[in-house]
């Protein structure tokens, strides 16, 4: 008994369900998260955030869950459970990833928008 290692059978219901659980979750975590990267959302963001900081803390964050999605798959293959966490992990990559993207076609319309107010702004040559 001592010495012994504690190994979560994946044939147990529990871890089944664990499982089962966790990717129903990370599954749904990206469109219940992409409903909510609404536009204004966007450009709020990028107007209340100084330049480039919610760039930068995204690819940080990336790089983050890259290395614990890496983790998670590397102790998977000696605990099966850890399957659960791997999923969740490239959910949330998937979620940086669909928020770095509409981050930035937002960014572009604001600053479309911006221009074309700034130029109608001014007077037609000749007038």
């Amino acid at each position: 008994m001592v010495g012994e290692r504690l190994v979560v059978q994946p044939d147990l219901p529990g871890s089944v369900a664990l499982v089962v659980l966790s990717v129903v979750v990370a599954v749904a975590l990206p469109v219940v998260a992409s409903r909510q990267m609404t536009p204004a959302l966007l450009r709020e963001h990028y107007l209340l955030s100084k330049p480039g900081s919610i760039l930068v803390l995204a690819w940080l964050l990336l790089g983050a869950l890259t290395v614990l999605t890496l983790a998670a798959a590397l102790a998977a293959t000696v605990y099966p459970v850890f399957w659960a966490t791997t999923a969740l992990s490239v959910s949330m990559v998937a979620v940086v990833l669909l928020y770095l993207v509409r981050y930035r076609a937002a960014v572009r319309a604001y600053e479309r928008d911006a221009l074309d107010q700034h130029d109608g702004d001014r007077e037609p040559p000749g007038a």
